[in-house]
């Protein structure tokens, strides 16, 4: 039959399968994940300051409110400390900077699964970086473009100018990474 003394181990230690190796203590990859950390620093910034000038519920007083029920009495009656979020000027910073949250919500969840996927290949490194720092300088270019104006077409390019980072990303993973499986 075989040796019945000789067993297999049912699990590997650690230091028997070490599949990162030096490229998750490498200061490029570091730096890349750096620049995710800012990315989602920048976007928390946001998420936090459109709370400031309301929470989405401004609009007390439009038109489908002009039969009083006591649900909108009651409401009127305890945010009245709250009247200077029912300005225009406050609904207006509030919807840009809702409008400029989602979109930074998008483009770092778009970064993450790039910088997953890149990681856990353990492709790319110094490139991924440069990349990664590109993007984040861009995500805040695009911010501010976002909280001034929104046209469909510049929206348009800045999510070919993001997905096309990320494709490239994910290419560079794929060509560099991977190696115990070729």
């Amino acid at each position: 039959m075989g040796d019945t003394n000789k067993s297999t181990p049912i699990y590997y230690e650690f230091e028997d399968y070490d599949y990162f190796g030096d490229f998750i203590t490498s200061r490029y990859v570091k730096g890349y994940w750096t620049a995710f950390y800012a990315l989602c620093l920048y976007w928390g910034f946001f998420w936090f300051s459109r709370h400031i000038f309301g929470d989405g519920n401004n609009h007390m007083f439009s038109r489908e409110e002009a039969v009083h029920n006591l649900e909108s009495d009651r409401n009127r009656n305890n945010r009245r400390h709250l009247a200077w979020t029912n300005s225009s000027t406050a609904i207006d910073i509030y919807t840009r900077l809702n409008r400029t949250c989602n979109s930074l919500r998008d483009i770092t969840l778009l970064l993450l699964s790039a910088l997953v996927i890149n990681t856990m290949a353990r492709g790319g490194k110094r490139s991924v970086m440069i990349l990664a720092w590109i993007y984040f300088v861009m995500a805040v270019i695009w911010s501010i473009y976002e909280m001034i104006s929104s046209h469909h077409l510049a929206k348009l390019s800045s999510s070919i100018v993001f997905y096309g980072i990320c494709i490239t990303i994910g290419a560079i993973a794929f060509q560099k990474g991977f190696d115990e499986f070729d």
